[in-house]
């Protein structure tokens, strides 16, 4: 029982993205162990708020954020699922499902 609203508080208030995104591409940049070419594969510019982003990173249209790993929008927590809050959603929904089908029965 005290296990649903603490998963539920991290979720809505962890931020979806691991660190920042600018700081992430200086250290690729000072790491020089991948040329330019290869630096270009993994950013890109976002067609939406043009800054730089990661391959596997996306545009959320009501957080108005580029999210790394971006699995959707919640409406139930008002947070995008993203790298960063992942296992704390996952484990939310879980803890729903068990507390549905047990403490309702």
């Amino acid at each position: 029982m005290i296990l649903l609203p603490i998963c539920h508080w991290k979720t809505c208030f962890t931020p979806p993205n691991q660190t920042d995104l600018d700081h992430e591409i200086k250290l690729m940049q000072l790491k020089k162990s991948t040329s330019n070419v290869n630096m270009k594969k993994f950013i890109k510019d976002c067609q939406f708020c043009d800054k730089p982003k990661f391959e596997r990173s996306s545009h959320c249209y009501r957080c108005e954020i580029c999210v790394l790993r971006r699995d959707h929008h919640c409406v139930w927590v008002s947070n995008c699922i993203g790298f960063q809050n992942t296992q704390y959603f996952i484990n939310f929904v879980i803890w729903s499902f068990v507390k549905n089908q047990y403490f309702f029965c």
